[in-house]
């Protein structure tokens, strides 16, 4: 009489959400015990946009965009490695530290990670030419999920601004006005 034995009872929650259960202890000499059990499954989500689209930038301007990686999940997860490739020349972010700062991120469900992407076209063929620039940022998590992020990049030629009419004055015969 009087005396205690520990009960251990574990969970390995298979879905997200509430879970619940009990455990009934039978006694000889004592009535049953009813011990009713919570947990919450937990699980990380990953979402990762599929693209980021630059439109129409003019040659030796800038136009910068943002692009979050967030966690619809309850749990956190971590990103493990992000590779970056195609023409990086035309963005002015240090591509490998981009990757490295995402690399060392934990995503939480109530705190998306944004960062920022800055297209600074400087080809004047590719304005011309009307060819595109483009990235692919690859995207990997410890949840095993793998996403690209699509970046394009349009360039268009810069403007050629002229104030009209443009007004010489009187000029003389023969003489040149600049």
């Amino acid at each position: 009489a009087g005396s205690t034995k520990p009960l251990r009872v574990n969970t390995t929650p298979t879905v997200s959400g509430s879970i619940e259960a009990s455990v009934v202890v039978e006694f000889a000499d004592a009535p049953t015990q009813v011990i009713s059990l919570q947990a919450t499954g937990t699980r990380p989500e990953p979402v990762i946009p599929d693209s980021l689209a630059f439109n129409d930038t003019r040659v030796g301007d800038t136009t910068t965009k943002s692009f979050s990686i967030d966690n619809a999940g309850n749990a956190p997860y971590d990103i493990t490695d992000v590779t970056i490739t195609g023409d990086t020349s035309q963005f002015a972010e240090n591509m490998t530290m981009l990757a490295t700062e995402l690399e060392t991120t934990t995503v939480r469900n109530d705190d998306p990670v944004s960062k920022q992407l800055t297209y600074a076209p400087t080809g004047k063929e590719q304005a011309l030419n009307g060819t595109a620039a483009g990235l692919d940022i690859t995207v990997e998590t410890d949840t095993g999920t793998t996403e690209t992020i699509d970046v394009t990049a349009q360039s268009i030629a810069p403007a050629l601004r002229v104030d009209s009419p443009i007004n010489f004055g009187d000029v003389g015969l023969n003489n040149t006005v600049y």
